[in-house]
């Protein structure tokens, strides 16, 4: 599968070892990709092109902010949300 052509996917919660669960703004998506580009991921789960892309990181520090030429190697679990670009400062 092309990374400019993932699609939403039904999760089970199961890990069968081909698919990676993640979310993005609360939707869960199922995808086969292990490495994808932060614009693919905005695709993926309707973030409009001119917001900006975080991944959540757990714990006290700051979430991570994804650029939309930068190439996210994907884990299960992961969390991403888009924000109005300006409003947390990863420009």
């Amino acid at each position: 599968m092309a990374i400019d052509t993932l699609d939403e996917r039904t999760v089970s919660g199961e890990h069968d070892g081909r698919h990676v669960n993640i979310s993005i703004d609360g939707r869960h998506f199922r995808v086969e990709e292990r490495a994808v580009t932060g614009a693919a991921l905005k695709v993926l789960g309707g973030v409009p092109t001119d917001y900006q892309l975080f991944l959540e990181v757990p714990g006290p520090g700051p979430d991570r902010g994804i650029r939309d030429d930068e190439v996210v190697e994907l884990r299960n679990g992961q969390r991403f949300y888009g924000v109005v670009s300006g409003t947390l400062g990863c420009d």
